[in-house]
């Protein structure tokens, strides 16, 4: 409330003339609006940034956190910039303050979401493994943050295979059959995702390289060696049917040697064994 006086500007003898009129002026604070009214949610691990602005006052606002609590990983500058990598999931509610270059402010309260990410490991399946040969497969994790981490979550790997926390399936499988484990990939901030895998182990194709042994002579000296390839490569020989002939004997090495004694012909079958108990049979007539 304010009194206006006026006066003439008379030089005359007496005083000048005067006039006053009362005022009451009323001021009021400018609606200072704050945009956006809402934030898009945010993703776990992922880098986030949003500017809000404000209208209504004089300019140069100044931004702040006037209640509640940002994400974790998140901050406001003062600049109105909402940034950074959230590191928690969650809705977090808080109120942003603008406030213009006289002092004058508005608000506006925000529910910030944060959703964990969609991590996906590649590939979906595994390709299948023989027994006793050397199996590698690399697993690569996507939609997290990176410098993941790779474990076992449920299941068994194959007797012989292992999986190493860089995603590496490998080793030497030494039983057949199907095996079924889950692997979950974490990454940097332990937002994590899963794959279901099945992995066949066959038996591997252990072949003799002949297929045939030639005939010997009563009273003479005979020596063959037979061999296998396929499976571990390392081989023990037996014999799993048949006889050999009288005089003649199987060394493990897979020798056939000695001095027949008998005429006559002679069926048997030799077994490889290699270091992982897988076999390939072989029938010969001498």
């Amino acid at each position: 409330n304010f009194t206006i006086r006026a006066a003439d500007s008379s030089t005359g003898a007496g005083a000048p003339f005067t006039a006053s009129q009362s005022y009451s002026l009323t001021v009021t604070a400018p609606t200072i609006t704050l945009a956006p009214a809402s934030l898009p949610a945010a993703s776990g691990g992922t880098a986030y940034s949003q500017t809000i602005t404000a209208s209504g006052g004089n300019g140069g606002y100044t931004y702040s956190l006037s209640a509640g609590a940002l994400p974790p990983g998140i901050a406001l500058s003062s600049a109105g910039v909402v940034s950074g990598t959230p590191t928690t999931t969650g809705s977090y509610n808080f109120t942003v303050t603008a406030t213009d270059g006289f002092g004058f402010s508005g608000s506006q309260a925000y529910t910030f979401t944060v959703n964990a990410p969609t991590i996906t490991i590649s590939p979906a399946t595994l390709p299948a493994a023989t027994g006793s040969i050397a199996y590698n497969q690399t697993l690569t994790a996507t939609g997290g943050n990176g410098g993941y981490t790779f474990s076992l979550l449920s299941g068994a790997l194959p007797p012989g295979i292992s999986l190493s926390s860089a995603g590496v399936v490998s080793g030497t499988p030494t039983t057949t059959g199907s095996y079924n484990f889950t692997v979950k990939a974490t990454d940097g901030f332990g937002f994590s995702g899963n794959q279901a895998y099945t992995v066949t182990v066959g038996a591997p194709a252990i072949v003799f390289t002949r297929t045939t042994l030639p005939g010997g002579q009563v009273a003479v000296a005979y020596s063959q060696t037979v061999s296998a390839t396929g499976g571990s490569g390392s081989f023990t020989y037996s014999l799993s049917t048949g006889a050999l002939p009288p005089g003649i004997a199987l060394s493990s090495a897979g020798v056939i040697s000695g001095t027949p004694t008998t005429a006559g012909n002679f069926t048997f079958t030799i077994t490889a064994t290699d270091s992982f108990g897988f076999t390939g049979t072989q029938p010969y007539t001498v």
